[in-house]
């Protein structure tokens, strides 16, 4: 390719992507094809209590969008709400198409009788917010047990609720789910077997009730996810995905997401699958979303090995080496360090950033180390792993406070100037194409949670095909 076709084009793909991966202008065309070719069945939601709770609840959802994900779920963030603030929301949310997937709000205890009646007045009382939100499903607890009464009797009361409950979702057309808690989080709590969730929906027997599915959870409760799984789905309303511990991303811990994604792609599970992940530094989104031109860019820009340093020299290389190392580290899977995404940032500065951007990015990692030498009397790649995590953590936070200042780019459109998409603060642009530079290499997109990722749209995971590494 000449080299100004190479500028402009990567121009347009930094444009779309290094600015928080915003999708494309032909988003909407482009999605339901994508996913209906390659088989992916079901969407990613993010929990929006955990990112960016500092930010405006617009702002909040532009990050979202920018990273992706077509969809949100709410616990409360409506609260205190106008009516001029909630036609804002829906605006907003129609602007970046995103759906609110889900909320809470009700928080009468379905174990206990004496709380039945108040919750069915809530649960009417409620009706007209979620069509302010324009949300039709919403999530409930059992409350904690009750006590003078038996764990037989409890489970009773939450059938008997729900059957009464489940009529008034029917005649609005909206789904009511019922979530499992594991007792290290609340050891009064009724319900912290999932195996037991799925008989009380089994036994309410109206589809207009179903059972969030949490793992995290369910595996520290009573693990066995899969089986699970494959016996209830037709009672699956909705799913929560983190890690243990801890409450991660997935392949940050001990749960095998791999499989259980392989799972729902085989079970043609075709709900929302909702990160309720507390971010670590990835703040903004777990995977990004490309569109078909950014992926492929994106792939070709990774050197075939035996590739040698152009821009970065070795001490250079050894600072960005660990701080790819602390964004995406190695679990179960290889992380950005094996995926060799220092040499994908190589190419990217040596080829197509501009001198100013390249200069930027240089003087970035300058100041890194000096940051570090203030801090630690020592280099950042020679500093100890948790001071290297409390000095990006810095960096991460104070990024955080600027963005609140910056003005918000509205809908999926690219800014008019493309070629300057490397600049700006320094740790935004590390970040992005740190994460960008991993999930487009082999071991990213291949060995990390075996997903394909679906070019033009954020729609969960396709099943793996035959005789790809699995």
């Amino acid at each position: 390719m000449p080299e100004m076709r190479r500028r402009e084009f990567v121009g347009a793909c930094l444009g779309a992507a290094l600015t928080s991966a915003a999708p494309s202008p032909s988003f909407e065309s482009r999605a339901p094809a994508a996913a209906e070719a390659d088989a992916a069945p079901f969407s990613i939601s993010v929990m929006l209590w955990t990112v960016y709770r500092d930010l405006p609840f617009p702002q909040r959802l532009q990050k979202v969008s920018e990273a992706g994900y077509r969809a949100v779920e709410l616990v409360g963030e409506y609260k205190n709400w106008t009516k001029d603030d909630f036609a804002s929301a829906r605006r907003t949310k129609r602007e970046l198409n995103l759906e609110f997937d889900a909320t809470a709000g009700v928080w009468h205890a379905l174990a206990d009788p004496a709380d039945r009646e108040p919750f069915l007045k809530s649960l009417h009382d409620f009706l007209p917010l979620m069509k302010e939100l324009e949300c039709n499903r919403l999530i409930l607890q059992t409350g904690n047990r009750v006590a003078g009464l038996s764990p037989e009797q409890m489970r009773a009361n939450c059938i008997e609720t729900l059957k009464r409950g489940g009529e008034i979702a029917a005649q609005n057309n909206i789904e009511l789910l019922i979530e499992n808690i594991d007792p290290e989080e609340n050891p009064k709590y009724f319900l912290t077997s999932s195996a037991e969730g799925f008989e009380i929906v089994r036994a309410v027997a109206n589809p207009h009730v179903k059972f969030l599915y949490d793992f995290f959870h369910e595996q520290i409760a009573e693990g066995n996810l899969i089986a699970k799984l494959e016996k209830n789905i037709d009672l699956v309303g909705l799913l929560h995905v983190a890690d243990v511990p801890g409450r991660h991303e997935p392949g940050t811990g001990e749960i095998n997401y791999s499989n259980i994604f392989r799972k729902l792609g085989d079970l043609g599970y075709s709900r929302f699958v909702a990160m309720d992940a507390l971010k670590l530094l990835l703040a903004g989104g777990v995977l990004p979303a490309f569109t078909p031109d950014l992926f492929a860019f994106f792939q070709g820009a990774h050197p075939a090995s035996g590739y040698t340093l152009h821009t970065l020299n070795a001490h250079q290389n050894d600072t960005v080496v660990a701080m790819i190392d602390q964004i995406i580290p190695s679990t179960d899977t290889p992380g950005a360090k094996a995926a060799r995404v220092n040499e994908f940032i190589d190419v990217i500065l040596t080829e197509w950033a501009t001198g100013s951007e390249r200069e930027n990015f240089l003087n970035g990692l300058a100041n890194v180390n000096k940051q570090s030498n203030e801090l630690f009397a020592k280099d950042f790649a020679a500093a100890s792993p948790t001071q290297q995590l409390a000095l990006l953590r810095s960096m991460d936070d104070a990024a955080m406070s600027a963005r609140r200042n910056r003005p918000t780019r509205h809908g999926n459109t690219v800014p008019e100037e493309r070629d300057k998409q490397l600049e700006g603060d320094f740790w935004d642009v590390f970040k992005g194409i740190t994460l960008h530079g991993y999930y487009t290499s082999e071991i990213g997109f291949t060995q990390e949670l075996n997903l394909q990722i679906i070019p033009g749209a954020h729609h969960g995971c396709a099943p793996v095909p035959a005789g790809r590494k699995a």
